[in-house]
């Protein structure tokens, strides 16, 4: 039995499907990360050759037939553009696309995912914000929009709320005062600055409309982006990010 329906996404993805076809990845608010087959998508004056292109945020009328989806027609809504302007900025939105699609489910609701992205397309391509920041924000957010958000808010046997000495277990995702921690500190046992602890605390607790509001040094930067990666790719284990080795050669 055939079925339409209608939503709004985001290109993540595409590829070579034939000779002229085209299958693209699409984050959906309402449905996730959906495959679909575009008949055509290769031609360059095809009705839907704009609106299925990668970093496209367009409307969809798609036909699902068998589990499959099928692209019926298209309308763009807006083409982040800008990101081909900027190897940097092109480079962490495939990363940040590539999370999207290893992590998102068919089926499932992206709500906060999906502002999560194209906010951050956004700022990436305004200029407004430096790359490894939206980076951080958008790992951070990610996980804890997604259940696996830290505990972040004191220490998980006296409840100490800050001070200079607490710190982050990363693959527990707690935080442990100097008087509870017992081990040795290193990568995955990050002792939080008090600025990079409320960092933290405001990106993972904040509303999400508000999450890139703030402005924090290139010292606390540094600090930010090793906590955030490596929280970040613990918690999504047996996943390989080959944009993000690019990246760090930026």
């Amino acid at each position: 039995m055939q079925m339409i329906i209608n939503t709004t996404g985001l290109v993540i993805y595409s590829r070579i499907q034939g000779e002229a076809n085209r299958s693209i990845d699409v984050l959906s608010p309402e449905y996730g990360a959906i495959n679909i087959s575009v008949r055509g998508g290769m031609k360059l004056t095809g009705s839907n050759a704009a609106a299925t292109q990668l970093f496209a945020y367009s409307k969809f009328c798609i036909r699902i037939d068998k589990g499959r989806y099928y692209l019926d027609s298209s309308k763009v809504i807006r083409i982040f553009y800008e990101l081909r302007n900027d190897i940097k900025s092109y480079t962490l939105a495939c990363y940040l696309a590539d999370i999207c699609r290893y992590t998102g489910t068919a089926n499932q609701t992206a709500y906060d995912v999906s502002r999560l992205m194209l906010n951050s397309l956004h700022y990436l391509c305004s200029g407004e914000k430096s790359c490894d920041l939206i980076k951080s924000i958008f790992e951070l957010r990610f996980m804890a929009d997604t259940g696996y958000i830290p505990n972040v808010i004191g220490c998980a046997e006296c409840f100490k709320y800050d001070g200079d000495d607490i710190y982050l277990l990363i693959k527990e995702g707690k935080l442990l005062c100097s008087k509870h921690f017992k081990g040795n500190e290193d990568e995955y046992h990050v002792r939080l600055s008090p600025i990079l602890l409320h960092t933290i605390r405001f990106i993972v607790l904040c509303d999400l409309e508000r999450v890139f509001n703030f402005r924090i040094s290139d010292k606390v930067q540094n600090e930010l982006s090793p906590v955030a990666e490596k929280y970040f790719l613990e918690h999504i284990p047996d996943k390989y990010f080959p944009c993000l080795d690019y990246y760090h050669t930026l």
